[in-house]
């Protein structure tokens, strides 16, 4: 991938198009490499998984006189935000289409500030996962908490986790562990998500997820876990 990455760098260099041209670097996907034991991305929202990388680089006064070197922005984004950024970098209007990301051109004009309170939904599906194996996932992520709630697809089975991510920032601590009796926070994270997945149309069409993934006492058996409430 570097080489590949090198080969179009070189050639923009060449045609001396370098300085005319916005580079925007990408994953669709983060890696577990054995974090938590376990490998590839499926079936998680652990942090190694939910975060990937994003660089973009731009010519120097390309937003005017101000010029900056190499910053890091810690604000949370989503990868939606990519097509609106790309879009208004080549003024194109995508108001009509009411797509649900925004753009990033105010951080690369630095002019972004950081939000604390803002809130991302992760998803995942897999309608490969082996019967009665919590492969969706619902995911809500913010600055200073995770919480996550894994499922079937018919919902016959659910699992929960709820991190602290900032006295627990390696998601090690599982607030929401089998056997715990729900509690106010749980009941409220879990209404967050769930607004949070009605607002983005993000809700599972084959079960009633109102009725069936409230939090309640869950228990693992073996690789499957079981309603027990």
């Amino acid at each position: 991938m570097d080489a590949e990455i090198a080969s179009l760098l070189q050639a923009l260099d060449v045609n001396g198009q370098m300085d005319n041209t916005i580079i925007i670097r990408m994953a669709d996907h983060g890696e577990m490499a054995l974090s938590h034991g376990l490998r590839e991305k499926r079936m998680n929202c652990y942090e190694e998984t939910m975060g990937i990388p994003l660089v973009i680089n731009y010519p120097n006064g390309y937003f005017g006189e101000q010029t900056w070197s190499t910053r890091t922005v810690s604000n949370l984004v989503s990868s939606i935000d990519i097509l609106p950024t790309i879009t208004e970098l080549a003024s194109v209007d995508l108001s009509p289409f009411k797509y649900r990301g925004k753009s990033l051109v105010s951080f690369l004009r630095n002019e972004a500030r950081t939000c604390e309170d803002e809130e991302f939904l992760f998803t995942f599906d897999e309608p490969l996962a082996p019967p009665g194996i919590a492969g969706y996932v619902r995911c809500l992520r913010t600055s200073t908490y995770k919480y996550a709630v894994y499922f079937t697809e018919n919902g016959s089975c659910f699992e929960y986790e709820l991190y602290d991510l900032i006295n627990d920032p390696l998601e090690m601590n599982n607030i929401t562990p089998p056997g715990f009796e729900p509690d106010s926070r749980w009941r409220e994270c879990h209404e967050k998500l769930t607004s949070l997945m009605y607002s983005k149309g993000a809700m599972p069409n084959l079960f009633d997820w109102f009725v069936k993934s409230v939090p309640k006492v869950w228990h693992r058996k073996g690789s499957l876990a079981a309603d027990v409430g």
